[in-house]
């Protein structure tokens, strides 16, 4: 099983932490928690040292070069499409838009406290 680390930006006590029950003892059923994991511990001292606000999106922002660029051309119609991300219910949430046709993004919101997963499917059927 693959380490991580664990980032606490607001919970009982805030750090980095090596354990996910380490990690949980601190959010479990703290009103508001702000956390996310880490591959490697340099990651999680760099977003320690950032707010999560700052951070957050840009873990596991997903690189337009990493899809199947062949598919993304054979699309030929105006199209758009829209994802939105939950982590924790109730939890920090974002969403984006990106055209399609020119692979571009064309708005990002977020993040946003006390999002559910609820709230991110009815954006993403907007």
């Amino acid at each position: 099983m693959k380490r991580k680390w664990y980032v606490v930006w607001v919970g009982r006590k805030t750090g980095i932490f090596e354990t996910w029950k380490e990690c949980n003892n601190q959010v479990k059923g703290f009103s508001n928690a702000i956390f996310l994991s880490f591959k490697t511990r340099e990651e999680a001292e760099y977003a320690f040292s950032k707010s999560p606000g700052e951070y957050w999106g840009k873990r596991e922002q997903i690189s337009i070069h990493k899809l199947d660029i062949n598919l993304l051309d054979e699309i030929e119609i105006e199209s758009m499409a829209v994802d939105a991300t939950c982590e924790g219910s109730p939890g920090i949430m974002g969403y984006r838009g990106v055209y399609l046709k020119e692979k571009k993004e064309i708005f990002k919101f977020g993040p946003f406290k006390r999002g559910t997963n609820v709230s991110s499917q009815k954006i993403e059927c907007l």
